[in-house]
C-alpha cells in the first residue's frame, strides 16, 4: 500500500506545482500589463507620470496584486528584479527646472485653449444678438403688414373684372 499513497502524493504535488506556476504567470502577466499601461500614460503626458510618485506599491495597486507578492520567493529573483529595473528607468533624475518647464508648458497650452474657446463664445454671442435684432425687425414688419392687410380688407373695394364687363 505505501506505493499507492506515494503515487497519489506525487500526482498531487505535480498538480499543485502546475497550479502555482499558472498563478505566478498570471501575476507576472498582470504586472507587465500594468507596466505597459503606465508607460503609455507617461508617453501621453510628455514624460510625466500623471498619478504622482511611481513605486512598487503603485504598480501592484494598478495590477490588482498585493505588494507583498513581489517579495515571495517565486517572484523575488525574476519579476521583482524586472520591476526594480523598470522603476529605475522611470524615476530617472529629472531636474526641477525640467519638471517645472513641462508643467508650465502644459498650463500655457490649456490657457491658450481656454482663450480660443472664450473668443469663440464671444463671437457666437455677437452673432446671436445680431440675429435677435433682425428677428425683432422682421416681426415688427410682419405686424405692420398685417395691420395694412386688415385695413385694406375693411375698405370697400370693387373687382376690376366686374368693371370691365360692365356688370356694375
Amino acid at each position: 500500500m505505501p506505493a499507492k499513497q506515494t503515487a497519489i502524493n506525487d500526482a498531487l504535488r505535480a498538480s499543485a506545482a502546475t497550479a502555482a506556476r499558472a498563478r505566478s504567470q498570471a501575476v507576472a502577466q498582470k504586472i507587465r500589463a500594468a507596466m505597459k499601461l503606465i508607460d503609455e500614460e507617461i508617453k501621453a503626458n510628455e514624460g510625466i507620470h500623471p498619478g504622482g510618485k511611481l513605486s512598487q506599491r503603485e504598480l501592484c495597486r494598478r495590477a490588482s496584486v498585493h505588494y507583498q507578492t513581489l517579495q515571495q520567493p517565486a517572484h523575488k529573483d525574476t519579476l521583482k528584479r524586472d520591476v526594480d529595473n523598470w522603476l529605475a528607468e522611470k524615476t530617472a533624475p529629472k531636474t526641477i527646472h525640467d519638471t517645472r518647464k513641462a508643467v508650465a508648458d502644459r498650463a500655457d497650452h490649456w490657457k491658450e485653449q481656454h482663450r480660443k474657446v472664450a473668443t469663440q463664445i464671444c463671437i457666437y454671442e455677437a452673432e446671436l444678438a445680431e440675429k435677435n435684432t433682425l428677428i425683432a425687425d422682421l416681426e415688427n414688419l410682419v405686424s405692420r403688414l398685417r395691420e395694412q392687410n386688415s385695413a385694406l380688407q375693411q375698405s370697400v373695394a370693387t373687382s376690376l373684372y366686374t368693371h370691365r364687363r360692365g356688370k356694375e
